[in-house]
């Protein structure tokens, strides 16, 4: 079953709906035996609750030292490329690929699509570099030391986190899919009940994300959708914002996933102009066929599996700012 609809999809927040066997065999087959992901029950809620103090946002801003030392990596990586001027194209995920390894996958997913989409909008770029200006002073190779010294000051950056919460609505990495259950109907807009028992219920987040019927202007990224209250038009409702799922079964990493994007942006985007090159790439590597979804050259691809990522790994050039 196939829940496009946020009313829909809400409807299994309340539950604790573990995977079906169809899906459990294959993971726990590269996993060697059970984990957080497979567990079902009183098991799995046992050592949620023993992980749950390791990701809150206490403790996240306790570790944003070393994950500013994990993006200083990452960062002189992108200086390498354009030491003598713009870089050649290269696929991003060359380099986001490795921050992930280093931290958490998710960065391979979003980082990316957080470059993709400040390129695509200069005046969330220009709003973006003013609060990091604001928040953490002029000179962004400062960054790191200030994070070292004063962690909390990521919480002064609220529009950076306005906008990856926007990149998350617009690209969510990945979707949901839980075992339903003989007791649980789905009931949709119009009053009919679906019976899930015997099926996988999927959300399929990307639609959730782009429905108007949740989302005004769906296909426009805008991140004051954040910042503004209830009883603006742009307010996101509840359970339409699902890139980390809602429910006990919520990804538990979200936290130290929002952390990582932030000091990831913080302390490069003030520095480097990373711009996509899809036009050069498809000369170096012509094939056929159709290219683009809905417009999108960066459309949200497998490739290999893993979540979803810019097709071709998102191709781009970088180069040094001008100040």
């Amino acid at each position: 079953m196939i829940l496009c609809d946020a009313n829909a999809a809400s409807q299994l927040d309340s539950f604790v709906l573990g995977k079906g066997s169809d899906i459990i065999e294959p993971l726990e087959g590269v996993t060697g035996g059970r984990s957080l992901l497979t567990m079902r029950g009183e098991e799995w809620k046992r050592w949620r609750q023993l992980f749950n103090g390791g990701f809150s946002a206490g403790y996240m801003t306790g570790l944003a030292p070393s994950i500013a030392d994990e993006v200083a990596i990452f960062r002189q990586k992108l200086l390498g490329r354009c030491s003598l001027g713009q870089s050649s194209v290269f696929q991003l995920e060359e380099l986001t690929l490795r921050l992930a390894f280093d931290i958490i996958g998710s960065v391979v997913l979003t980082l990316p699509y957080c470059y993709y989409l400040l390129s695509q909008n200069p005046e969330i770029l220009s709003h973006v570099i003013e609060k990091h200006h604001n928040g953490f002073g002029t000179d962004p190779s400062e960054t790191q030391d200030t994070i070292h010294e004063e962690p909390q000051r990521l919480n002064e950056i609220p529009y950076t986190t306005a906008y990856i919460k926007e990149v998350l609505r617009i690209f969510p990495p990945a979707a949901a899919l839980r075992r339903a259950r003989p007791d649980l109907d789905i009931v949709d807009g119009n009053g009919c009940v679906h019976p899930t028992e015997g099926c996988n219920a999927f959300t399929l987040n990307l639609a959730v994300h782009r429905n108007p019927k949740h989302w005004k202007d769906p296909d426009t990224c805008i991140p004051e959708r954040w910042l503004v209250g209830p009883e603006d038009p742009l307010y996101p409702p509840k359970g339409a914002w699902r890139p980390f799922e809602w429910g006990p079964r919520s990804c538990i990493g979200q936290t130290l996933a929002m952390t990582v994007l932030k000091i990831g942006l913080l302390m490069t985007v003030r520095e480097f102009s990373i711009t996509p090159a899809y036009d050069e790439w498809d000369q170096l590597h012509p094939r056929s066929g159709v290219k683009t979804s809905n417009g999108n050259r960066a459309y949200q691809a497998a490739n290999g599996g893993g979540g979803a990522r810019p097709a071709d790994r998102l191709p781009v050039r970088v180069e040094l700012r001008k100040q």
